[in-house]
């Protein structure tokens, strides 16, 4: 009777201990997630630092697979599609380059650098009427910012020169004309372009 007693007894307070246990895993279950989204920046900052590394070295497969640790974090980061975008192209793997730059248009479809990178990839296919539309979004958005122009790339001035290209290949040449135009309107120093465009020197520059 005693022994009844004490199984008892124990049963009850190890069924008082449970509240407890699962108050306590449920606070760190909350603190380690709190914990994330506080150092998700940081960790995605230190991903694509590590990546940039790794992309002057030409490791090209490592400064990938940290990229997509980046964008595996934070889906939403555009710049990490970007250069997950950049890192593919780089490696020569144009599908999962274009993958990764409809990404960045999906998390910002105003991103001039994924919508450029787009138009460059199929304009360098000769894929030129679906090309166009990238360079057109780049073009409606106006000249670049100081800080959407990457060195002495300007997306706006480029996609401007690039759609002449088009233009000319889609023998558009109304529309060429106004690309043409409007390229002289906003940077009258620029001398690469003539009263024909030139289609094979535009797609180097």
């Amino acid at each position: 009777m005693d022994k009844h007693e004490h199984c008892s007894c124990s049963q009850f307070h190890d069924h008082g201990r449970w509240p407890s246990l699962a108050l306590r895993w449920l606070f760190s279950v909350l603190f380690v997630s709190l914990s994330f989204i506080v150092m998700r920046p940081f960790i995605v900052n230190q991903l694509l630092s590590r990546a940039s590394s790794y992309m002057t070295c030409e490791l090209f497969n490592d400064a990938i697979r940290s990229y997509e640790k980046a964008v595996l974090i934070d889906k939403k980061n555009t710049m990490a599609w970007n250069m997950l975008g950049y890192g593919y192209k780089s490696n020569g793997d144009l599908k999962e380059s274009m993958y990764a730059y409809q990404q960045a248009l999906k998390a910002d479809p105003k991103d001039k650098s994924a919508n450029f990178s787009l138009g460059v990839i199929l304009a360098s296919e000769k894929k030129y009427k679906e090309a166009v539309p990238y360079f057109e979004q780049v073009k409606a958005l106006g000249p670049d910012n100081g800080s959407q122009a990457v060195d002495i790339v300007s997306y706006h001035k480029s996609s401007l020169r690039l759609l002449v290209t088009c233009y000319d290949a889609l023998k558009e040449f109304d529309k060429k004309n106004n690309a043409v135009e409007e390229l002289h309107r906003y940077y009258p120093e620029d001398g690469s372009i003539s009263g024909q465009a030139k289609p094979g020197r535009l797609l180097k520059q």
